[in-house]
């Protein structure tokens, strides 16, 4: 069976990656019929989102009865009672990301001035690698290293403590950082380029990554002390469908069903 997060058809779309424009369109080709040769043979074929799964059934023509999304599964530990005594009076949003531009760094950084503007106890958090930021009321963290604890650990205390995560990506083919907030109570906002919305689920809000507008109106409902609390439930709640130990069951009946 297969598993991925998108196919190559989904790659191209959205220029991810690097050397796809460096080949020829046979070499594209060959590519692409080679993979759907394999969902072809594949008894079972998973996926990350639906967005992915999508793509296969009608771009490869795979039949839809061997295409399932099982999700990712969370790679920090999933915390208890993370939203106890936490303090939702003041709006903390959080970005985490180190491909800044492709993020959404920037657009954020203008729709967090705007809400800032309305909301002056508003603050921003960005944890990633990119240039520094000196704007009033964002927090600059810097990279935050995958392979140190301590690093980790202090990553985990920001999450719990933030009203929002924000990460408007331009294009994402999952985001598991959506399912790691969630399960710390904490809701988010993502673009619908890609497969974002799956993981989010209904803990959060999903806007067009092009459209200013949309991120500053879900930043200023987040704003909300009462909307925020009710969508960190939901994003809890979709959370606990987003373990490894969820996923790898889902694959395992996908795989006996097939």
């Amino acid at each position: 069976m297969t598993f991925e997060d998108m196919t190559i058809k989904q790659a191209l779309l959205f220029g991810w990656g690097q050397g796809w424009d460096a080949l020829s369109k046979k070499l594209v080709d060959e590519r692409i019929n080679l993979q759907k040769s394999q969902y072809q043979q594949a008894l079972a074929v998973a996926t990350a989102t639906d967005w992915a799964a999508r793509s296969i059934v009608d771009e490869y023509g795979i039949e839809s009865t061997k295409v399932q999304a099982v999700g990712l599964g969370s790679n920090k530990p999933l915390p208890y009672d993370s939203d106890k005594n936490k303090d939702w009076s003041v709006p903390k949003f959080l970005f985490i990301g180190n491909d800044w531009e492709r993020k959404n760094g920037s657009q954020l950084l203008e729709a967090f001035e705007m809400v800032h503007k309305k909301f002056p106890d508003a603050q921003l958090h960005v944890v990633g690698e990119h240039q520094p930021i000196h704007q009033k009321n964002v927090v600059d963290y810097g990279k935050l290293s995958l392979g140190h604890e301590k690093d980790q650990m202090k990553l985990r205390e920001i999450i719990k403590k933030s009203t929002c995560l924000v990460v408007p990506s331009r294009f994402e083919p999952a985001g598991i950082v959506y399912v790691e907030a969630g399960s710390y109570g904490v809701p988010s906002i993502g673009g619908n380029a890609g497969g974002a919305s799956f993981m989010i689920g209904e803990g959060g809000i999903v806007i067009n990554p092009h459209n200013q507008e949309q991120l500053v109106e879900a930043m200023m409902l987040m704003c909300n002390q009462d909307f925020a609390v009710k969508l960190g439930k939901k994003a809890k709640k979709n959370s606990e469908a987003f373990t490894w130990s969820v996923v790898a069951q889902k694959i395992v009946n996908l795989y006996q069903q097939g």
